[in-house]
């Protein structure tokens, strides 16, 4: 999923790192003009078990 509101993109990926293993990843933007000038991101493990009955994604 994007999400674009310039000059901020966000971007949410799901990521699997291995057979059991799952990753939430988001990526955070801030462009100047066509130049990327920020970057961040964060992780979080996809638990197994989620307390919300639709899961993570």
């Amino acid at each position: 999923m994007a999400v674009a509101e310039p000059p901020y993109v966000t971007l949410l990926s799901h990521v699997q790192i291995t057979e059991d293993k799952e990753v939430a990843v988001v990526h955070m933007y801030r462009f100047e003009g066509e130049k990327i000038a920020e970057m961040w991101d964060i992780s979080q493990e996809v638990p197994e078990n989620s307390p919300n009955e639709n899961g993570m994604f």
